[in-house]
């Protein structure tokens, strides 16, 4: 099957069945509004008597079916039958609860439900009413466990309030606006006895009790955070529709605030700190005897354990993050190996490190290794082509911390900080598509420089360890002995020579770091600027060092809040004034093959966030007929191309870049004729349509771009680039918007076109083209090996960047 038909297929899988439950809500909110507090509308048409006294008897038994089902459904595919077993428990105890409840008055205070929920236990307790306490539970708890991954109280209590607060709709709308349980007593909200909320907060609280005892991670990290916020707010939406339908403001404005502050609460502690990154379970395997106090969460051990590059890695956003933030936990785990040894002897701890790596190295290849993060991240690794002799090197880097170091020579000091830290950098630029090999020289250089000065501020703390990364061959040009360090370690005295050792090493770091900044800029933005911040937060401890007189014997340098934040503003100017200096220069002469090739790689990444963002925003936009525009038809300029294509490209992640885009074609009258300008300029407009936020505001941008588009399309239908603009800023709107016909007629025009045309395109550029026809779906076999024949490698003469 197509790649797009399973991603389709595996979109409406999970996600359908909240469509239908939206679906269900709005007719039965809209019902109740029309026909339930309006009973005279059921004279006026009286086709819906009898349809609405059914629906009415039903629709509380068809709301909990409809949701518990699609949690079921949800619930076996991400997980199979791993919650089975909690779900009889949850099932148990709440019937039990509820038991109590009708027949002491406890704790919920006295109560009956009718008969309108259908047959029920020993006549007292719906079999039904169960089912939504573990339909509501187990939103409560991941939610609660995205806010306190590694807090089990709180997570208890959270999941508790949030189950809570779902009554502060549901009770006055099934027992004061409709009667599917009675009180026997009235109480002071809108019928309800307050003693009503703390027997929920009562037995939600032993629930989520439950949940923690029965090990429930095991299986809700496997669930989307995103989906299960859906999920909880759409069944929250039945019963506060009917309020609000109602005109009880008070309960209104109950669960809006409870659910807001507890939805803020989330918010706060999971998602801006982690961005919904999910929380694999605890590590532990049978095979290895891991480090004590690893939490469960990737971006809580990520941010816990280094200040300085976890606040630059806020600037990644939700997948990204979460791949940064599993591969920095793996490589601070495997350097924890040995750091947290305390007094293992080092055989034991080479042992350690040996079946830790093969055990990486089967996840790779893979094979299950019992630890579902572990598996992620390796197969992350393998499928962005980075090869595994990068965490072998990792591994080599960490074992050289076994029992004593001395570091000998400079070039000793450059090996180590390659192994531990240069490495990862060259992981991180094949996790972004960077794949240029004078990228990841200079990736490597950044690593050496970071690490360099991680060692300048640790000097007193490795000297405690028995470590010295400072070279040897440096110390003793200087007249300095491992003896001179721990006596000026021990007297707070440094000599001067040892200010110059310090004062030699930061020059090494800082050329290391100014040839990492060639790259920088040329890196794609959304990883580019959190690498420039990261370097430049690394780089300000090297003032530290020096305002502390030098001395990192007896205290560590490290740079505040405020110091992070002035860094982070300086970084994020550096990079913007250096790309503006590329672009300038780009202008005048093309840029080096290899920026070509590194700007380039990203295009795939387009693709991506086209589909994420589609798939987020545009299913709420109406469809609205276009405007066509005429464009006009003039000469080429094949240099503006060249440059408006690199704009395209980086703007799908700096939306500043599509002014400077249209600012450049504005400053060239010929370009602006280029009916390929044109082109671009229409893609450009609808790149605006994925950065903006509200739909309608999406809407114009479409409707300003496309008509461009086909029209240009239609002048030039041979224009196999043309073609290909069309075709990606089409490609993943959805069905309703009816671009389908566009989709697949471009699709089969670029069959046929491409394969004549390879010289005329950047090879990356060529790639892209002919890998987005092929994920289209309606393709023949013959055709489909036509174009991955078009793909075998070109001679040298393709490469040019014509057209």
């Amino acid at each position: 099957m197509p790649k797009r038909s399973v991603r389709r297929t595996a979109y409406w899988l999970d996600h359908g069945p909240l469509w239908l439950l939206l679906g269900f809500t709005a007719v039965a909110v809209l019902g109740y509004f029309f026909f339930a507090l309006r009973p005279q509308n059921l004279a006026q048409f009286p086709q819906f008597a009898s349809f609405y006294a059914i629906s009415f008897r039903f629709f509380a038994q068809v709301h909990v079916l409809l949701t518990v089902g699609i949690l079921f459904f949800y619930l076996f595919r991400k997980a199979g039958w791993a919650w089975l077993g909690l779900f009889g428990t949850v099932y148990g105890l709440s019937l039990a609860s509820e038991l109590i409840g009708t027949t002491f008055g406890l704790p919920f205070g006295p109560y009956q439900y009718t008969d309108l929920l259908g047959v029920a236990w020993f006549d007292r307790v719906p079999l039904l009413i169960p089912l939504s306490w573990f339909g509501m539970a187990v939103p409560s708890y991941v939610l609660a466990r995205v806010a306190f991954p590694d807090h089990p109280w709180g997570r208890i209590l959270l999941g508790g309030a949030l189950l809570t607060a779902w009554d502060l709709s549901l009770d006055p709308a099934m027992s004061f606006l409709t009667s599917y349980w009675v009180w026997g007593e009235a109480g002071s909200f809108y019928g309800m006895p307050l003693i009503n909320l703390f027997g929920w907060l009562v037995t939600s609280i032993a629930l989520m009790g439950l949940f923690e005892l029965l090990k429930a991670p095991r299986w809700t990290d496997a669930l989307s955070v995103r989906w299960i916020v859906f999920y909880y707010g759409l069944t929250v939406l039945m019963p506060l529709g009917m309020v609000l339908a109602a005109g009880l403001w008070g309960s209104v404005a109950a669960t809006v605030l409870v659910i807001g502050g507890l939805g803020w609460l989330v918010y706060h502690r999971g998602f801006s700190a982690g961005d919904g990154i999910p929380q694999p379970a605890a590590v532990s395997s049978d095979d290895i005897q891991l480090p004590e106090g690893v939490p469960a969460n990737a971006w809580n051990y990520f941010s816990h354990h280094s200040r300085s590059f976890s606040f630059a890695a806020r600037g990644f956003r939700g997948k990204a993050r979460r791949e940064v933030s599993l591969v920095y936990a793996f490589c601070r785990l495997t350097d924890d190996l040995v750091d947290e040894a305390d007094q293992t002897a080092p055989e034991a701890i080479e042992q350690r490190l040996d079946a830790w790596m093969a055990l990486s190295k089967a996840a790779y290849e893979g094979q299950a290794s019992g630890l579902p993060w572990l598996d992620e991240v390796m197969q992350l690794t393998r499928e962005r082509g980075a090869p595994f002799r990068l965490i072998e090197a990792l591994g080599e880097g960490v074992r050289m911390d076994l029992g004593t170091v001395a570091l000998q020579t400079t070039e000793e000091l450059d090996l180590y900080a390659y192994r531990v830290a240069s490495v990862v950098g060259v992981w991180m630029c094949y996790l972004f598509g960077v794949t240029d090999p004078a990228m990841h020289e200079r990736a490597a250089a950044l690593g050496r420089a970071m690490q360099i000065t991680n060692i300048l501020r640790d000097v007193g703390e490795d000297l405690g360890n028995n470590r010295v990364y400072l070279p040897a061959n440096l110390l003793h040009a200087h007249g300095i002995s491992r003896a001179d360090l721990e006596i000026m370690q021990h007297t707070g005295t440094l000599s001067p020579a040892y200010r110059r050792v310090i004062d030699t090493l930061m020059a090494r770091a800082e050329a290391y770091y100014e040839e990492a900044w060639k790259a920088i800029p040329h890196l794609p933005p959304a990883f580019g600027n959190v690498v420039a911040v990261a370097a430049e937060v690394y780089r300000g401890i090297h003032p530290q060092i020096v305002r502390h007189g030098y001395n990192n014997l007896t205290r560590r340098a490290y740079t505040s809040a405020w110091q992070k934040a002035v860094l982070c503003i300086r970084a994020r100017w550096n990079v913007l004034h250096l790309r503006c200096e590329a672009r300038k220069a780009a202008r005048v002469q093309p840029a080096p093959e290899a920026v070509r090739r590194t700007a380039a790689k990203p295009q795939v990444g387009v693709l991506a966030r086209f589909s994420t963002l589609m798939h987020l925003f545009w299913s709420s936009l109406l469809f609205v007929p276009m405007t066509m525009a005429q464009p006009a038809l003039a000469p080429t300029d094949p240099s503006a191309v060249v440059q408006v294509r690199q704009y395209y490209l980086e703007s799908a992640y700096d939306e500043a870049l599509i002014d400077e885009a249209e600012a450049f074609i504005d400053a060239r009258p010929v370009a602006q004729g280029d009916p390929l300008i044109q082109g671009y300029e229409a893609a450009l407009t609808i790149m605006r349509a994925k950065h903006a936020f509200w739909p309608m505001r999406k809407m114009t941008y479409l409707k300003r771009g496309l008509p461009v588009l086909d029209e240009l399309v239609s002048a030039h239908p041979n224009h196999a680039e043309l073609r290909y603009l069309r075709l990606i800023s089409c490609y993943y709107l959805p069905g309703f918007l009816g671009r389908g016909w566009s989709v697949q007629e471009d699709a089969h025009a670029l069959v046929t076109l491409l394969p004549p045309v390879r010289q005329q395109y950047p090879p990356d550029l060529y790639q892209l083209m002919v890998e987005l026809v092929l994920e289209t779906d309606d393709l023949s076999q013959d055709q489909r090996m036509a174009l991955e024949q078009a793909l075998a490698p070109a001679p040298a003469s393709a490469k040019s960047l014509g057209r």
